[in-house]
């Protein structure tokens, strides 16, 4: 986990960022099943082979969507400057995604992924916020597909982030609990709050 800031604000701000022993070897391989997609793409179309042609399509129709949804989170690595994920007092954001800034105010609990999608930190909505997990770009059916992979409401992958899952989990969790303390000491600050002593 990359830590930029001072001894004193340590606890309160932690900052990520792309591993570049991650995401080089994830761009190599990228680019090598990219020029063998448009090896086949090519024969096929040159030497008119019915084999050919049977892989070149398999190619670009199988592997050539693939290789799409992946193009995103190969090429932001190389793009981005700066911290990637930022957990401080106010919640976290993942530049990442378009939903970027969660308040730790609308979770209510936060775990991570299980089996394939261990590398995933998911985060649960408090009830009340519910209705937050419809602001990504698929709506209900992203919610759906979140459930059927065991994610959650909100969920930010860690692949290619230069950090431990167990302590980011750890540090995310301490987080969320010191803005549940502050809620209530801030609530229990407030003018005619709770009882009154008189009957």
């Amino acid at each position: 986990m990359t830590r930029r800031s001072s001894d004193a604000n340590q606890s309160r701000r932690i900052e990520i960022h792309y591993s570049p022993w991650v995401y080089i070897p994830a761009t190599v391989l990228f680019v090598g099943a990219a020029g063998w997609l448009c090896f086949w793409l090519v024969a096929s179309l040159v030497s008119g082979h019915i084999l050919a042609l049977a892989v070149g399509g398999v190619a670009v129709f199988v592997l050539g969507p693939v290789l799409l949804s992946f193009l995103p989170a190969v090429v932001h690595p190389w793009r981005h400057r700066g911290p990637v994920v930022v957990l401080d007092e106010e919640g976290i954001t993942d530049v990442r995604q378009q939903v970027s800034f969660l308040p730790w105010s609308d979770v209510r609990s936060i775990h991570l992924g299980v089996g394939e999608n261990a590398a995933w930190l998911c985060f649960e909505f408090r009830r009340a916020d519910r209705s937050r997990q419809e602001l990504g770009s698929l709506g209900r059916l992203g919610s759906f597909l979140n459930r059927t992979r065991s994610l959650s409401d909100w969920n930010v992958t860690l692949r290619m982030l230069a950090c431990n899952k167990d302590d980011l989990l750890r540090s995310a969790r301490r987080l969320h609990q010191q803005q549940v303390r502050r809620s209530v000491v801030a609530l229990n600050d407030r003018p005619n709050s709770g009882w009154s002593g008189t009957l």
